[in-house]
């Protein structure tokens, strides 16, 4: 599992398999820093595409991180 910090500042956790996004994305694999999903995207025809996608963790993240 992963915890994730939503822009509202709420904690999420997640697995894999559940959703993650605006566009149906499903958690495929969480890594130590790295969470794998795939996103449904609309093409702008009506159809829609899948795109894998990944979340990392980065040091610098964060409302303070220049502090």
């Amino acid at each position: 599992f992963a915890i994730i910090v939503a822009n509202d500042g709420t904690l999420h956790k997640i697995t894999i398999g559940e959703r993650l996004g605006l566009f149906y994305g499903r958690v495929t694999e969480i890594k130590r820093n790295t969470i794998f999903y795939t996103e449904l995207i609309p093409d702008g025809t009506g159809c829609w595409k899948e795109k894998q996608s990944k979340l990392t963790i980065s040091k610098d993240s964060g409302e303070n991180s220049n502090v």
